[in-house]
């Protein structure tokens, strides 16, 4: 089940065949707190299986952003403020203490640039120029840089599955070339020295 930031609790989401061939259909199923109510939506004349779940996605998210309208306060929380309500109540409940400690460090990177802004603010550019920077003019690892980026991602794709946010602002990003240092290093010989360009 999937709980979002409004009474909408979805159960289902399922794609089958009809009666006649090449009609495929979706159903979503959902529980509406606001009446105390299973119901759900559906739509047939599909012919094809991927059709009918893009259609049936489609629909959900109408579904999720209908209810969105419904409760503003969603459009208002900052990043820091969903990472600090929603996001790390429901996982850290599953992770280790250093998993924990970890994902601290990692979110000291993160929080001070985007913290204050609203969560569905952030954009793919800015996300760029983040990145960009950490990857090809900060002294950090380009491992823990990695790890950065996927622990932003995580937090993105989870409010992307409640409804938070149609789209995560890292899903179009490509990190740039991994960087290289130019290391100079001399090879000696009984007749002469010669220098060599070595990258690591």
């Amino acid at each position: 089940m999937t709980r979002g930031p409004s009474a909408l609790h979805v159960e289902t989401l399922k794609v089958a065949t009809s009666s006649k061939k090449a009609n495929w259909k979706y159903r979503i199923r959902y529980y509406d707190e606001r009446d105390g109510k299973r119901k759900q939506i559906s739509k047939n004349g599909f012919s094809t299986k991927d059709a009918a779940f893009r259609a049936g996605e489609y629909a959900l998210q109408d579904l999720k952003d209908m209810l969105l309208v419904e409760n503003p306060d969603v459009f208002r929380l900052t990043l820091s403020e969903f990472v600090d309500q929603v996001w790390l109540p429901h996982m850290s409940s599953n992770w280790s203490d250093s998993t924990k400690l970890n994902r601290k460090k990692l979110l000291r990177y993160i929080l001070p640039e985007f913290g204050g802004m609203k969560l569905r603010a952030i954009t793919p550019a800015m996300i760029k120029a983040f990145f960009d920077d950490l990857y090809l003019r900060s002294q950090i690892a380009t491992s823990s840089v990695n790890n950065i980026r996927s622990t932003f991602s995580q937090i993105y794709i989870f409010a992307q599955e409640q409804g938070y946010v149609k789209l995560s602002p890292l899903a179009s990003y490509d990190p740039p070339l991994p960087r290289f240092r130019l290391k100079v290093s001399k090879v000696r010989s009984e007749n002469f020295g010669s220098y060599s360009l070595v990258y690591q």
